[in-house]
């Protein structure tokens, strides 16, 4: 429940502050959503605190998956597969992705709480998108733009998956 961790972390009252003045709407996602000629749909991942949404063309065909965090546990249901567009985190690299050199010690406990690169490319073969966005790219691991580009080529070449990495600024169209 994100709003309980608003209330725990102290930021609740500014959200009551700007739904009072219409500036946000807090919402429980416990039904769909109609919104702008798309329907929204809550998927819980495996925190039970974190949710994916599934935004649904209400006159067209379109599908579009975003997962902000957490995939960890994660198996995505065939409900959510095949959409043209997935968002999702884009994991810890553990190994690095080109040398295979192991950049997090295995006993490491952060491999316990956050999924890794390739759990998340497991994830991606099950949903088998059309296109896919990685984004929370982690700052400490020190991957240029260059880096990430080459990664999109290879799993472009590799896996025939049409790959990007996000950035400030990143717009994307359907």
């Amino acid at each position: 429940n994100v709003w309980r961790d608003f209330e725990q972390m102290g930021i609740a009252e500014a959200f009551r502050y700007k739904e009072a003045r219409g500036y946000v709407t807090v919402r429980v996602s416990d039904a769909p959503l109609d919104l702008g000629g798309w329907r929204i749909t809550a998927h819980a991942l495996a925190e039970t605190y974190v949710n994916a949404f599934l935004l649904e063309e209400l006159d067209g065909s379109r599908r579009v998956l975003i997962a902000m965090d957490e995939l960890f546990g994660w198996t995505p249901p065939a409900a959510l597969c095949g959409v043209d567009l997935a968002v999702l985190p884009k994991g810890l690299f553990d190994v690095h992705p080109f040398s295979g050199q192991r950049l997090i010690p295995i006993e490491h406990p952060i491999l316990r709480s956050e999924a890794t690169w390739e759990q998340t490319l497991a994830m991606v073969d099950r949903l088998a998108p059309a296109r896919t966005v990685f984004m929370h790219i982690e700052e400490p691991e020190s991957f240029t733009p260059d880096d990430y580009g080459q990664l999109a080529a290879q799993l472009r070449t590799k896996r025939g998956w049409d790959v990007t990495f996000a950035y400030d600024t990143l717009v994307i169209e359907l």
